[in-house]
């Protein structure tokens, strides 16, 4: 992920000597950067929809490692089950502080898009999941089960296709 522009306030050579920005565009830029990091932070766009992944390895039931998950399968069948490490890839950790131990949750999965070798930063909706969230703190993995699928779902893949092994990925009511 590329890191956002930061606008610069000109303030001038010296003091009051009119050669920086008013008041009013220095406002302005100061707002910008903060919609920025407002955004980014707090209301992820299409190009920023969550937490950010590897896929390291399908159908191996191991452990993810910071900044990566490991799924069950590349096909979408109920019973499919994701694990996620709770750092991501931006090194943010992400625990459940609620009392249960399983609950209904859905989860959003974005890749890279490289049919357009123009736009290769922008990414593309691939599933939308239903299924049973729950947090193993001992452990260390967040764990979803899929119970159903609500959208259009392509193919997994993992770090072995170097093009199409990154991921951002919503946990719906978590992340």
């Amino acid at each position: 992920m590329a890191n956002p522009t930061r606008i610069l306030i000109n303030n001038g050579s010296i003091s009051n000597d009119g050669t920086g920005d008013t008041l009013r565009d220095a406002a302005t830029k100061i707002n910008d950067n903060f919609a920025q990091l407002w955004s980014d932070t707090y209301s992820p766009k299409v190009d920023n929809p969550g937490r950010y992944y590897t896929c390291r390895t399908i159908s191996a039931f191991t452990v993810p490692d910071s900044g990566e998950f490991v799924v069950s399968r590349t096909n979408w069948d109920s019973g499919q089950v994701f694990k996620f490490h709770p750092i991501d890839k931006g090194d943010r950790k992400v625990s459940y502080a609620g009392t249960d131990s399983e609950f209904a949750s859905q989860i959003t999965l974005w890749q890279k898009d490289t049919s357009n070798a123009l736009r290769l930063d922008d990414w593309k909706m691939v599933a939308v999941i239903d299924g049973n969230a729950s947090y193993h703190e001992d452990s260390g993995f967040w764990r979803f089960e899929k119970t159903d699928l609500v959208a259009k779902a392509d193919e997994l893949t993992d770090s072995s296709d170097s093009n199409r092994n990154d991921y951002y990925i919503k946990l719906h009511g978590v992340w």
